[in-house]
């Protein structure tokens, strides 16, 4: 379960281009959370993000956010950006935690619905709302797998 980024690095205290030989060098490990390069971020006010449409090629939705003093919930569009009976916002489970402390916390359902597969092959838009909350990342899975399907820099 990938929740880290990691970066080694090396670090010389001269510059590239010095006659020097008498230097020392140190190598380093740099860590962020999975996805942590940027994030939507909400505040006290709730803020929303509407994605562009795009075709959905899983079974469910999978939110990397950090929502521990705060909430996300996703609503799904159809193609005329029209919210889908049962995957509305006030259908979405609020997700109120962390999705990375568990490999289960970031999968988004609803109340009667637990994923989206009856929308696979058609175009869809996502409208995130936040409050006090930081999304860094989502992504349509597949159902089988329920993990990520491309290969990743930080596999162990």
């Amino acid at each position: 379960w990938e929740q880290e980024m990691w970066f080694p690095y090396g670090g010389f205290p001269i510059r590239h281009d010095t006659k020097r030989e008498d230097w020392e060098s140190a190598i380093g490990m740099a860590t962020m959370r999975l996805d942590g390069f940027a994030a939507w971020e909400a505040g006290a006010e709730s803020g929303e993000l509407l994605t562009q449409p795009f075709h959905c090629n899983g079974d469910r939705l999978f939110i990397n956010a950090d929502a521990q003093n705060g909430s996300v919930t996703v609503e799904v569009l159809d193609e005329k950006g029209n919210p889908l009976k049962g995957l509305d916002a006030k259908s979405c489970r609020v997700v109120s935690t962390d999705t990375l402390a568990k490999e289960r916390d970031g999968w988004v359902q609803w109340k009667n619905q637990k994923d989206i597969h009856r929308l696979k092959g058609k175009q869809i838009q996502l409208r995130f709302t936040l409050k006090n909350a930081k999304l860094y990342s989502f992504r349509i899975a597949d159902e089988k797998t329920l993990k990520l399907s491309v290969p990743r820099a930080t596999k162990q």
